[in-house]
C-alpha cells in the first residue's frame, strides 16, 4: 500500500511541478531522450570490476564469482548529474530514468531475478528510503522480472569516504543471504556505482556460497577515477542498438 501511495504521490507532484532534464532543462523528465545520447560507454581494456587488464568485461579472477557484467556508463557529465540528483537530492522520481537507461543496456530476454545491493542504514535514514532497492523494483516493472531483496549488510560502512584498500577491506563478508536461493535462478546483482568492485564481488560471493550457481551484475555507472582514459561517447544508434559493454 505504501508504494503505491508513493507512485500516487510522484505522479501529482510531476504534474503540480513538471521535472527538467537535469543537462539541458528541457520540462518533461530528469533525462530527456537527447541528453540520454551524451552518455559516456565504458570500452573494454579493463575488467569493468576490478580494472586488471583484460581484453573482455570480466578478468579471469572475477569470472570464477561473476558470470558476467553491464554497465549503463561512465561516471561523469549527465549520468553522474542524474546520479546525484537521485542519491544526494532525493530525487525519488529519477529511479524511473535510471531504471529505464537499466533496462536499456540489458538483453531483452534476460531471465533474472534481481537483488539489489542492500543501502546502509545511515544513508536510508538520510533519504527516508532504499534507493537501491526503489531502482530494483522501477526495473524489474520496466522489464517484467522479479526482484528479491535477499542480501543484509554485517555492517554499515559508508564506502565513499574509503580508498581503495579501505573498500576491499570492509566488504569482505560484508554481505549474507537472508532468504532461500533457487539453485535454478541466474541472480542479477544491481549497485549504482563500481568504483572498486568490491561490493559487487562480496554481494556474488555472498549469494554463491548460499547456493546460487549464476550470479551477473548490473551498475548505473563506473567510477571515472578507476578507467581513466577508457569512455567513448556513444551515438543515438548505438545507444539503442548495442546491448554490450
Amino acid at each position: 500500500m505504501q508504494n503505491v501511495k508513493n507512485t500516487m504521490l510522484d505522479g501529482l507532484l510531476s504534474v503540480l511541478f513538471p521535472h527538467l532534464c537535469c543537462s539541458c532543462g528541457t520540462e518533461g523528465s530528469l533525462l530527456c531522450g537527447n541528453c540520454k545520447s551524451y552518455i559516456d560507454s565504458v570500452s573494454v581494456g579493463a575488467c569493468l570490476v576490478c580494472d586488471s587488464v583484460s581484453t573482455s568485461r570480466l578478468c579471469d579472477k572475477c569470472w570464477q564469482v561473476i558470470d558476467t557484467v553491464w554497465v549503463v556508463g561512465a561516471r561523469k557529465g549527465v549520468l553522474q548529474r542524474l546520479i546525484g540528483l537521485y542519491k544526494f537530492q532525493y530525487a525519488r522520481s529519477a529511479a524511473n530514468a535510471l531504471a529505464s537507461l537499466l533496462a536499456e543496456r540489458l538483453p531483452e530476454d534476460l531471465a533474472v531475478t534481481i537483488v539489489p545491493i542492500p543501502t546502509s542504514q545511515p544513508s536510508v535514514r538520510a533519504r527516508g528510503y532504499d534507493h537501491m532497492l526503489l531502482c530494483a523494483r522501477r526495473l524489474g516493472a520496466v522489464i517484467r522480472r522479479p526482484v528479491a531483496p535477499l542480501l543484509s549488510r554485517t555492517s554499515h560502512h559508508i564506502q565513499h569516504r574509503l580508498d581503495r584498500r579501505q573498500r576491499q577491506a570492509a566488504m569482505q563478508g560484508a554481505f549474507y543471504v537472508n532468504g532461500l536461493i533457487d539453485t535454478q535462478a541466474h541472480y542479477l546483482v544491481l549497485d549504482d556505482i563500481i568504483t572498486t568492485g568490491s561490493t559487487v564481488l562480496a554481494a556474488a560471493r555472498a549469494l554463491r556460497q548460499a547456493g546460487a550457481r549464476r550470479v551477473s551484475v548490473v551498475v548505473i555507472a563506473k567510477q571515472l577515477s578507476t578507467i581513466g582514459p577508457t569512455s567513448v561517447k556513444m551515438a543515438k544508434s548505438e545507444w539503442r542498438g548495442d546491448r554490450v559493454v
